[in-house]
């Protein structure tokens, strides 16, 4: 099984939640996350499931606007 969502060292400026509705017998809420800094890793995949070469990786400072 893989990771889907991966936070470390994480800094969330704030995190607003509401009620978005029920739609069909299924409740749903709505939650923002809004990040000073958010830093992605990729790791592209063979169509057998394994590793193709190495992890892309690429970020982005909001508070400073430059790049991880």
């Amino acid at each position: 099984m893989s990771d889907f969502f991966l936070s470390s060292d994480s800094h969330f400026l704030n995190v607003p939640q509401g009620h978005a509705g029920l739609t069909e017998d299924v409740l749903s809420e709505m939650i923002n996350l809004n990040f000073s800094k958010i830093e992605v890793s990729y790791q592209p995949q063979k169509s057998d499931g394994g590793k193709d070469g190495g992890a892309i990786k690429f970020g982005w400072n909001i508070r400073e606007n430059i790049k991880i």
